[in-house]
């Protein structure tokens, strides 16, 4: 599975984890299309595909494809994960769990490590949002 599609299903998981979409967390969403080389597009039309599947199903082919990915590809992308979550200023509990059990009970990342990198991407986001 292609790393940016395993990033796409991540991202449908956790925006439909609490039935609320918000405008917040789709333009981060946005910016981790652009910082990850896929066209909005893309992400629009993924997104639209995967938004009906089960997400029980989407969730084993997360798992799957992120087994496949170096663990500093990983936790990069749990760490948009968790930016993406705290978007609209609170991350629900549905979108806890997701990411808790994605990046401790499933694939037995560092909490540091991602940490760290949302700190980055956040710079990233900041920088990108004044050249816009």
């Amino acid at each position: 599975m292609n790393r940016q599609l395993t990033l796409i299903k991540m991202y449908v998981l956790l925006v439909y984890a609490d039935d609320i979409i918000d405008d917040k967390e789709l333009v981060v969403g946005k910016r981790m299309a652009e910082y990850e080389r896929i066209t909005e597009d893309s992400l629009e039309r993924e997104v639209e595909t995967l938004r009906t599947i089960d997400h029980a199903l989407l969730y084993k082919e997360v798992l799957q494809g992120m087994k496949q990915l170096d663990i500093n590809i990983q936790v990069r992308f749990v760490a948009w994960l968790s930016i993406i979550a705290n978007a609209d200023g609170f991350m629900d509990e549905r979108e806890w769990q997701l990411i808790y059990r994605l990046y401790s009970k499933d694939l037995h990342l560092p909490l540091a490590d991602i940490m760290l990198k949302q700190k980055e991407l956040k710079q990233y986001i900041k920088v990108s949002q004044k050249a816009a």
